[in-house]
Protein backbone atom coordinates (compact mmCIF):
# COMPACT_ATOMS: atom_id res chain seq x y z
CA UNK A 1 0.00 0.00 0.00
CA UNK A 2 1.06 3.38 -0.61
CA UNK A 3 1.97 5.53 1.94
CA UNK A 4 1.63 9.34 3.14
CA UNK A 5 4.73 11.06 3.11
CA UNK A 6 3.84 14.72 3.31
CA UNK A 7 2.09 17.79 1.47
CA UNK A 8 1.96 20.30 -0.91
CA UNK A 9 2.00 23.60 -1.23
CA UNK A 10 -0.78 23.92 -2.66
CA UNK A 11 -3.89 21.08 -3.05
CA UNK A 12 -4.43 20.65 -6.51
CA UNK A 13 -6.20 18.06 -8.77
CA UNK A 14 -5.44 17.94 -12.14
CA UNK A 15 -1.52 19.04 -12.03
CA UNK A 16 1.22 18.36 -14.54
CA UNK A 17 4.27 16.81 -12.64
CA UNK A 18 8.18 16.86 -13.25
CA UNK A 19 11.37 15.61 -12.01
CA UNK A 20 14.93 17.37 -11.75
CA UNK A 21 17.18 15.50 -14.27
CA UNK A 22 18.80 14.00 -11.38
CA UNK A 23 15.77 12.30 -9.99
CA UNK A 24 15.78 14.16 -6.46
CA UNK A 25 13.15 16.10 -6.48
CA UNK A 26 9.55 16.70 -8.05
CA UNK A 27 7.60 19.47 -9.86
CA UNK A 28 3.88 20.14 -9.21
CA UNK A 29 2.20 22.79 -11.92
CA UNK A 30 -0.52 24.67 -11.82
CA UNK A 31 -3.76 22.23 -11.91
CA UNK A 32 -7.61 23.28 -10.19
CA UNK A 33 -8.07 23.93 -6.52
CA UNK A 34 -11.51 23.99 -4.75
CA UNK A 35 -13.98 25.79 -5.98
CA UNK A 36 -12.56 24.90 -9.39
CA UNK A 37 -10.24 27.45 -9.95
CA UNK A 38 -6.90 26.93 -12.61
CA UNK A 39 -4.29 28.06 -10.85
CA UNK A 40 -0.62 28.94 -11.95
CA UNK A 41 2.03 28.05 -9.24
CA UNK A 42 5.34 25.77 -9.47
CA UNK A 43 5.93 24.42 -6.50
CA UNK A 44 9.01 21.64 -5.67
CA UNK A 45 9.86 18.93 -3.10
CA UNK A 46 12.84 16.41 -2.33
CA UNK A 47 12.37 13.02 -2.64
CA UNK A 48 14.23 12.15 0.57
CA UNK A 49 13.46 13.60 4.27
CA UNK A 50 10.31 13.01 6.41
CA UNK A 51 8.06 14.83 6.66
CA UNK A 52 8.12 16.12 3.03
CA UNK A 53 7.26 19.47 2.44
CA UNK A 54 6.79 21.43 -0.68
CA UNK A 55 7.65 24.80 -1.52
CA UNK A 56 6.23 27.68 -4.26
CA UNK A 57 9.05 28.43 -6.43
CA UNK A 58 7.99 29.66 -9.55
CA UNK A 59 4.69 30.30 -11.68
CA UNK A 60 3.10 29.45 -15.12
CA UNK A 61 2.86 31.85 -17.62
CA UNK A 62 -0.86 31.10 -17.56
CA UNK A 63 -3.19 29.54 -15.20
CA UNK A 64 -4.06 26.06 -16.20
CA UNK A 65 -5.06 22.07 -15.32
CA UNK A 66 -6.11 19.29 -17.37
CA UNK A 67 -3.21 19.63 -19.76
CA UNK A 68 -2.55 18.56 -23.52
CA UNK A 69 0.49 17.83 -23.29
CA UNK A 70 3.15 17.01 -20.84
CA UNK A 71 7.01 15.74 -21.27
CA UNK A 72 10.36 16.96 -20.09
CA UNK A 73 14.27 17.04 -21.18
CA UNK A 74 17.08 16.60 -18.14
CA UNK A 75 16.65 20.66 -18.38
CA UNK A 76 13.34 21.79 -19.14
CA UNK A 77 9.53 20.89 -18.59
CA UNK A 78 7.01 20.82 -20.93
CA UNK A 79 3.01 21.51 -21.02
CA UNK A 80 0.94 22.48 -23.46
CA UNK A 81 -3.14 23.25 -23.81
CA UNK A 82 -5.54 22.58 -20.31
CA UNK A 83 -8.46 24.67 -19.21
CA UNK A 84 -8.47 28.29 -17.94
CA UNK A 85 -11.33 28.07 -15.22
CA UNK A 86 -11.33 31.91 -14.59
CA UNK A 87 -11.18 32.65 -18.40
CA UNK A 88 -13.38 29.79 -19.24
CA UNK A 89 -11.09 28.70 -21.90
CA UNK A 90 -9.57 26.57 -24.04
CA UNK A 91 -5.72 26.98 -24.04
CA UNK A 92 -3.76 25.83 -26.90
CA UNK A 93 -0.38 27.09 -25.92
CA UNK A 94 2.60 25.83 -24.93
CA UNK A 95 4.55 26.37 -21.87
CA UNK A 96 8.70 25.51 -20.75
CA UNK A 97 10.76 26.13 -17.57
CA UNK A 98 13.44 25.13 -16.29
CA UNK A 99 13.72 22.19 -14.18
CA UNK A 100 16.97 22.42 -12.91
CA UNK A 101 17.72 25.95 -11.17
CA UNK A 102 15.89 29.10 -10.88
CA UNK A 103 13.71 31.02 -12.00
CA UNK A 104 11.19 28.19 -12.82
CA UNK A 105 8.73 31.17 -14.05
CA UNK A 106 7.84 29.59 -17.52
CA UNK A 107 7.49 30.94 -21.05
CA UNK A 108 5.07 30.85 -23.87
CA UNK A 109 6.99 29.12 -26.74
CA UNK A 110 4.76 27.87 -28.88
CA UNK A 111 1.10 26.65 -30.06
CA UNK A 112 -0.28 23.61 -29.56
CA UNK A 113 -2.08 22.38 -33.38
CA UNK A 114 -5.41 22.48 -31.80
CA UNK A 115 -6.68 23.90 -27.71
CA UNK A 116 -7.36 20.98 -25.89
CA UNK A 117 -7.52 19.57 -22.57
CA UNK A 118 -7.40 16.41 -20.40
CA UNK A 119 -5.27 13.91 -23.49
CA UNK A 120 -3.02 10.95 -22.60
CA UNK A 121 0.89 12.33 -22.60
CA UNK A 122 3.73 10.53 -24.01
CA UNK A 123 6.99 10.78 -24.91
CA UNK A 124 10.03 10.07 -27.18
CA UNK A 125 13.78 11.47 -26.41
CA UNK A 126 13.05 14.19 -29.41
CA UNK A 127 9.02 14.41 -29.00
CA UNK A 128 6.66 15.06 -27.02
CA UNK A 129 2.78 13.41 -27.95
CA UNK A 130 -0.84 14.16 -26.64
CA UNK A 131 -3.63 11.42 -28.34
CA UNK A 132 -7.03 12.40 -27.71
CA UNK A 133 -9.16 14.80 -24.91
CA UNK A 134 -11.55 17.01 -25.22
CA UNK A 135 -13.18 18.56 -27.26
CA UNK A 136 -13.56 14.51 -27.78
CA UNK A 137 -10.85 13.94 -30.74
CA UNK A 138 -8.87 10.82 -32.00
CA UNK A 139 -6.13 12.82 -33.51
CA UNK A 140 -2.26 12.31 -31.94
CA UNK A 141 -0.08 15.14 -31.66
CA UNK A 142 3.65 15.59 -31.56
CA UNK A 143 5.59 18.81 -30.31
CA UNK A 144 9.73 18.10 -30.71
CA UNK A 145 11.28 19.35 -28.04
CA UNK A 146 13.46 21.76 -27.55
CA UNK A 147 12.05 24.18 -31.02
CA UNK A 148 9.82 26.69 -31.23
CA UNK A 149 7.59 24.32 -33.66
CA UNK A 150 3.62 24.55 -33.30
CA UNK A 151 2.24 20.90 -32.39
CA UNK A 152 1.34 18.79 -35.46
CA UNK A 153 -1.31 16.32 -35.98
CA UNK A 154 0.73 12.96 -37.00
CA UNK A 155 -2.27 10.37 -36.79
CA UNK A 156 -5.21 8.86 -35.27
CA UNK A 157 -6.47 6.41 -32.13
CA UNK A 158 -7.82 3.25 -33.68
CA UNK A 159 -10.95 3.44 -31.25
CA UNK A 160 -12.54 6.88 -30.31
CA UNK A 161 -10.93 7.31 -27.22
CA UNK A 162 -10.90 10.86 -26.30
CA UNK A 163 -10.56 12.57 -22.68
CA UNK A 164 -9.37 11.71 -19.37
CA UNK A 165 -7.16 8.73 -20.21
CA UNK A 166 -3.99 7.51 -19.45
CA UNK A 167 -0.95 7.91 -20.76
CA UNK A 168 2.48 5.68 -20.40
CA UNK A 169 5.64 5.44 -22.73
CA UNK A 170 7.43 2.57 -23.47
CA UNK A 171 11.01 4.00 -23.95
CA UNK A 172 12.62 0.43 -25.34
CA UNK A 173 10.18 -0.13 -27.61
CA UNK A 174 9.50 2.93 -28.66
CA UNK A 175 5.90 3.33 -28.18
CA UNK A 176 3.10 5.52 -26.42
CA UNK A 177 -0.37 4.13 -24.62
CA UNK A 178 -3.65 5.57 -24.67
CA UNK A 179 -5.49 3.46 -21.28
CA UNK A 180 -9.34 3.46 -21.02
CA UNK A 181 -11.05 7.42 -20.47
CA UNK A 182 -13.79 8.69 -22.37
CA UNK A 183 -14.48 8.01 -25.94
CA UNK A 184 -16.15 10.38 -27.95
CA UNK A 185 -19.81 9.27 -27.45
CA UNK A 186 -19.23 10.15 -24.00
CA UNK A 187 -18.73 6.48 -22.81
CA UNK A 188 -16.19 5.13 -20.60
CA UNK A 189 -13.80 2.36 -22.41
CA UNK A 190 -11.62 -0.19 -21.11
CA UNK A 191 -9.09 -0.26 -24.10
CA UNK A 192 -5.63 0.05 -23.99
CA UNK A 193 -3.96 1.12 -27.32
CA UNK A 194 -0.74 1.46 -28.29
CA UNK A 195 1.13 3.67 -31.09
CA UNK A 196 4.75 4.08 -32.60
CA UNK A 197 6.37 7.15 -32.77
CA UNK A 198 6.91 7.07 -36.03
CA UNK A 199 5.92 9.66 -38.80
CA UNK A 200 2.54 7.95 -39.66
CA UNK A 201 0.60 6.90 -36.29
CA UNK A 202 -2.25 4.49 -36.00
CA UNK A 203 -3.30 3.46 -32.73
CA UNK A 204 -3.78 -0.46 -31.88
CA UNK A 205 -5.74 -2.28 -29.35
CA UNK A 206 -3.43 -4.14 -27.29
CA UNK A 207 -5.14 -4.77 -24.52
CA UNK A 208 -8.16 -3.67 -21.23
CA UNK A 209 -7.93 -1.96 -18.75
CA UNK A 210 -9.48 -3.74 -15.36
CA UNK A 211 -12.10 -1.30 -14.96
CA UNK A 212 -14.41 0.90 -17.66
CA UNK A 213 -13.16 4.54 -16.53
CA UNK A 214 -12.66 8.00 -17.14
CA UNK A 215 -9.27 7.32 -15.83
CA UNK A 216 -7.37 10.71 -15.41
CA UNK A 217 -5.25 9.16 -12.86
CA UNK A 218 -1.22 9.19 -12.14
CA UNK A 219 0.12 7.49 -14.40
CA UNK A 220 3.69 5.93 -13.96
CA UNK A 221 6.15 4.22 -16.62
CA UNK A 222 8.60 1.61 -16.02
CA UNK A 223 10.90 -0.17 -18.27
CA UNK A 224 9.14 -3.22 -18.96
CA UNK A 225 5.93 -2.57 -17.38
CA UNK A 226 3.33 0.90 -16.46
CA UNK A 227 1.49 1.60 -13.47
CA UNK A 228 -1.54 3.87 -12.66
CA UNK A 229 -3.68 4.59 -9.37
CA UNK A 230 -7.39 4.73 -9.61
CA UNK A 231 -9.82 6.72 -7.32
CA UNK A 232 -11.18 3.04 -6.29
CA UNK A 233 -7.88 3.12 -4.14
CA UNK A 234 -6.73 0.03 -6.05
CA UNK A 235 -2.92 -0.06 -8.48
CA UNK A 236 -3.17 -1.13 -11.54
CA UNK A 237 0.12 -2.34 -13.51
CA UNK A 238 0.41 -3.51 -17.27
CA UNK A 239 3.25 -4.91 -19.64
CA UNK A 240 4.24 -3.16 -22.66
CA UNK A 241 4.16 -6.38 -24.39
CA UNK A 242 1.09 -7.66 -25.67
CA UNK A 243 -1.39 -8.26 -24.32
CA UNK A 244 -1.45 -4.94 -22.17
CA UNK A 245 -4.39 -5.63 -20.35
CA UNK A 246 -3.66 -4.59 -16.43
CA UNK A 247 -4.08 -6.47 -13.00
CA UNK A 248 -4.66 -4.72 -9.75
CA UNK A 249 -1.37 -4.90 -7.91
CA UNK A 250 -1.72 -2.88 -4.74
CA UNK A 251 -3.80 0.12 -2.83
CA UNK A 252 -2.94 3.67 -2.63
CA UNK A 253 -3.60 5.00 1.34
CA UNK A 254 -5.98 7.69 0.25
CA UNK A 255 -8.19 7.32 -2.95
CA UNK A 256 -8.23 9.69 -5.45
CA UNK A 257 -9.22 11.23 -8.57
CA UNK A 258 -7.55 13.54 -11.51
CA UNK A 259 -4.28 13.67 -10.28
CA UNK A 260 -3.55 13.42 -13.79
CA UNK A 261 -0.35 13.53 -15.44
CA UNK A 262 2.51 10.94 -16.35
CA UNK A 263 6.23 10.28 -14.96
CA UNK A 264 8.57 8.42 -17.01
Amino acid sequence: AGSDYGELAVGSSKAGTFTDAAKTKGFVCGGSSPPGDALSEVTTFNFTGSPIGAVDVGNLDQCSNGFGLQAQTPSVGILGGGFCTGDDALLDNIQTFSNGSSPFTASDVCEMGTAVYGTSCSESPTHAYSAGGYPATSNIHHYQKGTTNDSTDVGELTSSGAGDSGGATDGRGGNGFHISGVNTSGTKIDVIQKYPFATTITGSDVGEYTVAADLAGKMISGVTDFFTSHDNGNIYKGSFSSPASTSDVGEVSTTTKYGNGTQY
